[in-house]
């Protein structure tokens, strides 16, 4: 159930024109360019080798994270496994003070939010700057990512220019070539002067000890190469086992996540290579290479549980979001946690982040499955909010639900209710077919919409006087009305039936059915929805009919 406060978020998400409009606009666009993107690439199945490769990895962790250890080791680079996000963070700090690192570039990562680097490094007296022109965006905002690839995607060129103009002390234009050059002049001066470079990890192949970066900007490849350390933050589900596996990974995840075929940069590092470490008496030497990764009991706990292992298949390109109504709506601030945003994101955040988050959020899924026709790792999204929505309604169910979704699927009770109701609601009908306003706690069901009224008499006492005069019948079709055509939309119902009588079909009402189930189903009431679908089975009878 959304509270009170996820309630206010929804509300200002919906007011807000600037974030409707920059979201609509791309959202909109995107699954044109991602179809042209996918123009001679089997997509199905590319995602089908990802599944494969991604599952192996799975199946097979611990040894990834030997094979990588050891190969990385190999080659020079120093490797931590961190079983918390709390000893990732211990480990960072006492390197970062060891090696009397005072400044830190960063590359995009979604592992380092999990763990709060930034604030913790931060506290410590340590400069570390987002060198992601989103993600520098953000945080010249004092905001998190709304979006996992496209983090400034709420922000239009005027709201950045007044962010730039704020930060640099000089006028910013709203005109988009400007304002990449004023963030790239920022950003070479922090490259230059960093002492220590931080990434995420788009893959980590075990069997070479590398670690792949993919970037449009080129600043995944600075931080990487300019700095003389080069510190790597990556989660175990970023494994596969061969260099080969990648180039699946890489087919898909550009296309699904910008619409392009090849991102402009895509940076390979297998532990530590020669780089010059006195720029000033050109003495080469050999970089420090660390590679942390996240081993925590969240990831754990989502490779041990059937429902939603497949998780791990997820290759992180945001598709989901870029079709997802309520995220075009919404946005990853509403819709998702602090780090991950959408309905993959409610899934991680239950995992990784907020457990009490996710419970709130997930209700926003529509279950339009729109996701999953687009998702680059095939996974069952909705299945598995819906899943997450069942286990958490069974281990706090809402009193106030339990009894209206107890009512619904007690036919003759449920009935009897809607009867008294259709007398009840006058007041608020005045005579029409809807209900425009409710009062105190039930207004906010009326705000912006009208409500069906509930018709006076239902179709199942219309049912048995419209006269059906079919010569020679076809068959004998059962109508299934559910709760909508039996007590709302009369005139649908009708209709239906004079259509199927003009080409030649009986129709018959079978009286023992009730609600489709779909409010318990939505809700994560498994028992109920499961007594609603076993009576309406029941009733139906489909013996008896064609």
């Amino acid at each position: 159930m959304a509270s009170l406060e996820l309630k206010k978020e929804i509300q200002e998400a919906l007011k807000n024109t600037t974030l409707s409009r920059t979201l609509g606009n791309f959202c909109a666009a995107y699954p044109a360019k991602r179809a042209k993107s996918y123009e001679g690439v089997d997509f199905e199945g590319t995602r089908e080798k990802i599944r494969e490769v991604k599952d192996y990895a799975a199946d097979h962790i611990d040894e990834m994270i030997e094979k990588f250890t050891k190969n990385c080791t190999a080659r020079g680079g120093h490797v931590y496994h961190a079983t918390s996000a709390e000893d990732a963070m211990e480990y960072i700090r006492g390197l970062v003070k060891e090696k009397g690192v005072k400044t830190i570039v960063k590359s995009k990562s979604m592992c380092s939010e999990e763990i709060h680097m930034n604030k913790i490094l931060g506290a410590d007296g340590i400069e570390v700057q987002e060198t992601d022109l989103g993600e520098f965006i953000i945080a010249l905002e004092g905001n998190t990512p709304v979006h996992m690839v496209m983090p400034a995607l709420h922000l239009n060129k005027e709201q950045v220019a007044d962010y730039f103009t704020e930060y640099t002390k000089k006028k910013n234009e709203p005109i988009i070539a400007e304002e990449v050059k004023t963030a790239r002049g920022i950003m070479r001066e922090k490259f230059m002067h960093a002492d220590m470079g931080v990434s995420g990890a788009n893959v980590a192949v075990a069997e070479t000890g590398t670690v792949f970066t993919m970037s449009n900007e080129g600043n995944g490849r600075m931080v990487g190469t300019i700095p003389k350390m080069h510190l790597y933050v990556f989660g175990i589900e970023k494994f596969v086992n061969k260099l080969t596996d990648a180039r699946h990974i890489f087919r898909a995840l550009p296309r699904n996540g910008t619409g392009q075929r090849i991102t402009s940069y895509i940076s390979m590092y297998t532990g530590a290579s020669e780089v010059t470490l006195d720029k000033e008496t050109d003495e080469k030497g050999k970089k420090d290479f660390y590679a942390v990764i996240v081993d925590d009991p969240g990831r754990r706990a989502i490779l041990a549980d059937p429902d939603f292992r497949e998780m791990f298949d997820c290759i992180r390109c945001g598709a989901c979001l870029d079709v997802c109504p309520a995220f075009s709506l919404l946005g990853g601030h509403v819709y998702g946690s602090k780090v991950y945003t959408g309905g993959i994101g409610t899934l991680l955040t239950h995992f990784l982040v907020s457990e009490e988050r996710a419970d709130e959020i997930q209700n926003i899924c529509l279950q339009c499955g729109r996701c999953k026709e687009v998702c680059g790792g095939g996974l069952h999204i909705p299945e598995m909010i819906m899943k997450l929505r069942e286990r958490s309604y069974a281990s706090n169910p809402n009193p106030v639900y339990k009894f209206a979704l107890d009512a619904v699927s007690d036919r003759k009770l449920f009935h009897s209710m809607l009867r008294i109701a259709s007398v009840a609601q006058a007041p608020f009908t005045k005579g029409t077919n809807f209900i425009r306003h409710l009062p105190m706690f039930l207004s906010g069901m009326t705000e912006g919409r009208s409500l069906m009224s509930i018709a006076p008499v239902p179709f199942r006492d219309i049912f048995p006087t419209i006269q059906q005069n079919v010569e020679n019948p076809k068959g004998k079709i059962a109508i299934f009305t559910g709760c909508l055509l039996d007590f709302a939309y009369i005139d649908i119902a009708k209709a239906v039936i004079a259509d199927l009588n003009s080409i030649g079909y009986v129709v018959d009402m079978p009286m023992g059915q009730s609600c489709c189930g779909a409010p318990a189903t939505y809700m994560g009431d498994r028992e109920n929805a499961k007594k609603t679908a076993e009576l309406n089975i029941e009733a139906m009878q489909a013996d008896k009919y064609d």
